[in-house]
C-alpha cells in the first residue's frame, strides 16, 4: 500500500494506519459483557470498504447525510468512515433524546438513512418514521426483527463490491467537502469539513504525544471533542479500547 505522508480526510486514517503497520496490528480491542475481543487493521478496513459498497448499492450520493444513534463501539467508526468514503456526512446524535428533537433534527438534515443501535431504540422510531420524507433506509447495528442488520450490511457490501467506483468516489472528495454534522448542546446542527475537523484532530495528537493516556473509548462519539480525540488516537496509530 502507498505510503500516505499526511491524512487530509478523516477516512485517510485508516490507509494512514494500514501504510505504517502490520495489518494484524489490533485497531480495536472490545470489552463487553465481560468478554474481550479484537479487531485488527485489516479486518477494520475492510469493513469500512463494505459499507462503502452498501451504501453505493444503495444510492448515496454525495452531499447526503447518514443518522447514527449508538454507544462508541467499532461498527461506530466502520460506519462513520464507511459514510465519508463515499462523500457522505455523518450525523450522529443522542440516545437519549426525545422524539420530537429526533424528528426536527433529521428533517433540518434531510437525513437518507438512519442507523439505530438496537431493537429497542427502533421501537422509539416507530411512530417517527413515515413523518421522514428524505429516509429511505433504516439498519440496526445489532439484530432486530424489522430492519436489516449491521451484518446484512456488510454482506450487501459484499454481494455489490465495486472497488472501482469506490476509488473514483474517494478521489473526487476533497477537504473541502463536509463530513460531519455535529449537534449543539441547544439542538442546533453544525456542519463541518474535513479540513476543518483534521485541523482540530492534529491539534489533539500534539496534546497527546509523549502521554500515556489509554486510548479508551467509553464516551458518546455524538460529543464532538470526543470524536476529535477518537480521530487523535487512530492518527497515532493507537489500539483503541471500547467499553460498554
Amino acid at each position: 500500500m502507498k505510503q500516505i505522508e499526511t491524512p487530509m480526510r478523516l477516512f485517510d486514517l485508516v490507509d494512514w494506519q494500514m501504510s505504517k503497520r502490520k495489518k494484524k496490528q489490533t485497531a480495536f480491542r472490545i470489552l463487553r459483557d465481560g468478554k474481550t475481543s479484537s479487531c485488527s487493521r485489516e479486518e477494520y478496513k475492510e469493513k469500512c470498504d463494505l459499507i462503502s459498497y452498501a451504501l453505493l448499492h444503495y444510492g448515496v450520493r454525495r452531499g447526503d447525510t447518514i443518522a447514527l444513534i449508538a454507544h462508541s463501539r467499532p461498527e461506530w467508526n466502520m460506519i462513520d468512515m464507511g459514510a465519508m468514503q463515499v462523500g457522505a456526512a455523518l450525523m450522529p446524535m443522542e440516545t437519549t433524546l426525545d422524539a420530537e428533537s429526533y424528528l426536527k433534527l433529521m428533517q433540518d438534515a434531510n437525513v437518507r438513512i438512519l442507523i439505530l443501535e438496537n431493537s429497542e431504540l427502533l421501537n422509539r422510531f416507530k411512530l417517527l418514521l413515515p413523518q421522514m420524507e428524505t429516509l429511505k433506509e433504516v439498519f440496526t447495528i445489532d439484530l432486530a426483527n424489522i430492519a436489516e442488520s449491521f451484518e446484512a450490511l456488510l454482506e450487501t457490501g459484499r454481494r455489490f463490491a465495486d472497488p472501482e467506483q469506490l476509488q473514483d468516489r474517494r478521489d473526487h472528495i476533497t477537504a473541502d467537502e463536509r463530513c460531519t454534522v455535529a449537534v449543539g448542546p441547544g439542538k442546533d446542527i453544525n456542519v463541518l469539513s474535513h479540513k476543518e475537523m483534521m485541523k482540530q484532530v492534529l491539534k489533539e495528537v500534539d496534546n497527546l504525544k509523549g502521554s500515556k493516556e489509554e486510548a479508551l473509548s467509553d464516551k458518546p462519539l455524538d460529543d464532538l471533542q470526543e470524536r476529535v480525540k477518537n480521530y487523535a488516537f487512530q492518527y497515532l496509530e493507537r489500539e483503541i479500547v471500547c467499553r460498554n
